[in-house]
């Protein structure tokens, strides 16, 4: 996928996939809870 990939979010599937394994990277480097966390904490709000 070209670097570029983030304009195509929402538009293919390959680029939502791409930006999934970034955060999915990216977010215990920051300290941030997983994505699934963060979703069922909104719902018990």
């Amino acid at each position: 996928m070209l670097h570029s990939f983030q304009m195509m979010a929402g538009r293919a599937p390959e680029a939502d996939d791409a930006i999934a394994r970034l955060a999915a990277w990216v977010r215990p480097k920051l300290g941030l809870p997983d994505a699934g966390d963060v979703a069922a904490g909104a719902k018990a709000a």
